[in-house]
């Protein structure tokens, strides 16, 4: 399999695979980088209110938007994924891992 980019950043993909309503880590922080999404593929067992967040703070769903994607963590923040219920949630994202510009 061929290695994607997107000016010159790895295409990376994360497995959603939770069960648990807590702040769920989705993709680990890296320091100094920013988790940009460019696509979410999510499917609820049961009606489930997902809230994405860098770290702690809420991202608001799909609606930031970046450079590159539909919507990104800050620099050196884990991109979680919170959910109300105990049923399972499962999808992907892709992402790519963003150097930290001043």
């Amino acid at each position: 399999m061929n290695a994607r980019s997107i000016k010159g950043y790895e295409v990376k993909r994360a497995v959603i695979s939770e069960n648990t309503a807590a702040n769920n880590e989705i993709v680990a922080a890296v320091t100094g980088k920013r988790i940009v999404v460019s696509d979410v593929t999510v499917v609820c067992t049961v009606a489930n209110a997902l809230t994405w967040k860098s770290a702690a703070t809420a991202l608001g769903g799909m609606a930031h938007s970046s450079e590159y994607g539909l919507f990104e963590t800050a620099a050196g923040e884990a991109l979680n994924l919170t959910q109300d219920g105990t049923d399972q949630v499962s999808g992907y994202v892709v992402y790519i891992e963003q150097v930290e510009t001043l």
